[in-house]
């Protein structure tokens, strides 16, 4: 039988617009790799130093390869 616990009951009020706005956390999706242990180390302790997220410079990276490939998307 479904979870009833998770769908709205229809005697509820209605659901406002700022409920129901897109949150750019709705639009991002995870993304796990695997490196070597210690490349990844380093790679941790550059970003803690320059003070940037491991995450600001794989996104920008991965822009910036897409960008540059673009050609191959079908």
């Amino acid at each position: 039988m479904a979870d009833m616990s998770r769908r709205r009951k229809r005697d509820t009020k209605p659901i406002s617009a700022a409920e129901t706005e897109i949150k750019p956390a709705d639009l991002e999706r995870k993304l796990t790799i695997r490196l070597d242990k210690d490349l990844r180390e380093e790679f941790r302790r550059i970003c803690f130093n320059r003070q940037i997220s491991m995450t600001e410079v794989l996104t920008e990276a991965i822009h910036d390869y897409v960008a540059e490939n673009r050609q191959y998307l079908r």
